[in-house]
């Protein structure tokens, strides 16, 4: 009978308590971190996804007027293309370009270029019907950089015989473009650093060539 009542009190020792609070806070603990590192990794992919969808959609209606240069024009156009036309306003480094075509049976000219916002760059599309200036859009935000390169033809055979920079005085030659837009994360990323900038901030880059097959058929 007093075996059984002294069974009856045995409990944990305060040692015991101890060590299974310490197994705990290290099981939690790893847990936590588990849970920590999924969700960062889950952030980063769906920064990734926004970037790459904004550069896309910015990057196919970019191509899609740069194709339509100099289509059905009305006028007496040299070339369709101006090389840098935007001088205030725009981020230092990048480039410019306007494209000229008729849409709906009035001279159309759309200028793309990033702004200088240092918070939030953005790429804009500006519209020009009639001489008249209709909007500047914001394409995209969050656009770093756009590079073009312009390919001429010097011997007028259809084929692209250079890739320069900026081929002024040779805007009548030029019959594609190879296009480069950059885009940035959202939110800086303070685990992150950039390899070229040192910021925190991701970058994507997208690259397209588009033939400016309507001036090259007129």
């Amino acid at each position: 009978m007093a075996n059984n009542l002294q069974q009856r009190k045995t409990g944990f020792t305060i040692i015991e308590l101890l060590v299974a609070l310490s197994i705990s806070s290290i099981l939690i603990a790893a847990a936590y971190r588990t849970f920590t590192a999924q969700q960062k990794v889950y952030h980063v992919q769906n920064q990734v996804m926004e970037m790459q969808q904004g550069v896309r959609v910015a990057m196919d209606i970019l191509a899609r007027d740069i194709r339509m240069g100099g289509f059905n024009s009305t006028v007496a156009l040299s070339n369709p293309i101006t090389i840098n036309p935007v001088e205030e306003g725009i981020r230092d480094g990048t480039d410019s370009i306007a494209v000229q075509y008729q849409y709906d049976g009035v001279e159309r000219t759309i200028t793309y270029f990033v702004d200088d916002d240092a918070v939030e760059p953005h790429l804009i599309r500006r519209v020009t019907e009639g001489g008249v200036d209709f909007s500047a859009t914001p394409l995209s935000n969050n656009i770093r950089d756009l590079q073009v390169t312009y390919g001429v033809d010097l011997d007028s055979d259809g084929i692209v015989d250079q890739w320069q920079e900026a081929p002024v005085g040779s805007e009548d030659k030029i019959i594609a473009g190879r296009i480069s837009v950059q885009v940035r994360s959202g939110k800086p990323d303070p685990d992150y650093i950039h390899p070229v900038t040192g910021n925190h901030y991701r970058t994507r880059q997208l690259q397209s060539m588009v033939r400016i097959r309507n001036f090259v058929l007129n």
